[in-house]
C-alpha cells in the first residue's frame, strides 16, 4: 500500500472520549485554508478538496487525519522504514498499514497508550501490524528485542514545546536500535527550524539591545 495518496477505510465510530469522523473539504476551504499557511509561510501543509478521515478527541479536538500534509509528513520514515519497524501512537494506522506493505520491512509493532483508539483502529487494519497497548515514555521490549526503524508521533500539533519529549524519546530508544537504523519524530524538521528562526530573532534583538 502506498503512501502516496492514502485513503483511510476506518468507518465513523466513537469509544470513551475518541470519534473518528468524516470531513468534507470543499474548494472554497481549501482556498481559504491554504491562503492562512501560506501568510504562515508554511504552504507545504496545504489541503485539497475532497473527503477525508480524522481522529477526534472530546477536549483535545483532532490527532490526525488522513490529508495530503499528514500523509507528507510520513514520508521519511516511509522511506527509511526497513527491517524491524517500532512506531509509538496509532492514531488512524495510515503509516503502519502502508509499511507492513512495503518489501524491506519484516515486521511492523505499534505502541499506543489508549485502549478506546486501538479498540476502533485495528479491527480496519493489516492484521500483521503488532500492537500493543502501552505509554511510548515507559514501554520496554521484552527478551532484548531491537530495531532498525523507530518513528514517534505521539503529539497533537506541531509544537515547540514537544522538543524536550521527543529529545527524551531519542535518547530512551536510542538503546533499542540494531544494524543500520533510523530514528524521527513527527514534526521535528518544523519545531527545529521555528527554534533555528527564534534563536536568530533574540541574537539580532539583544544586538539593538546593546
Amino acid at each position: 500500500m502506498n503512501l502516496h495518496g492514502y485513503k483511510s477505510s476506518i468507518p465513523e465510530q466513537e469509544s470513551g472520549e475518541w470519534k473518528i469522523k468524516k470531513f468534507e473539504v470543499s474548494k472554497d476551504d481549501a482556498e481559504r485554508f491554504n491562503f492562512s499557511q501560506l501568510f504562515n509561510f508554511h504552504p507545504e501543509r496545504s489541503i485539497l478538496p475532497g473527503s477525508y478521515t480524522s481522529l477526534v478527541h472530546s477536549s483535545i479536538g483532532m490527532m490526525m487525519s488522513d490529508t495530503p500534509a499528514e500523509l507528507r509528513d510520513h514520508f521519511r520514515c516511509y522511506y527509511e522504514a526497513h527491517g524491524d519497524v517500532l512506531i509509538n501512537g496509532l492514531g488512524l494506522g495510515i503509516i503502519a498499514e502502508c509499511l507492513v506493505d512495503k518489501d524491506s520491512v519484516d515486521s511492523v509493532t505499534v505502541n499506543e497508550i489508549d485502549s478506546d483508539v486501538i479498540k476502533m483502529v485495528q479491527p480496519h487494519i493489516d492484521q500483521r501490524i503488532i500492537i500493543n497497548n502501552a505509554d511510548a515514555l515507559t514501554w520496554k521490549p521484552i527478551n532484548g528485542t531491537r530495531y532498525n526503524v523507530v518513528w514517534h508521533d505521539i503529539w497533537p500539533e506541531i509544537n515547540a514545546d514537544n522538543y524536550d519529549e521527543m529529545k527524551l524519546l531519542h535518547r530512551r530508544y536510542g538503546h533499542w536500535l540494531k544494524g543500520t537504523h533510523w530514528q524521527g519524530s513527527w514534526g521535528k524538521d518544523y519545531i527545529f527550524k521555528e527554534l533555528r528562526e527564534e534563536r536568530e530573532s533574540e541574537r539580532i534583538y539583544s544586538m539593538f539591545r546593546r
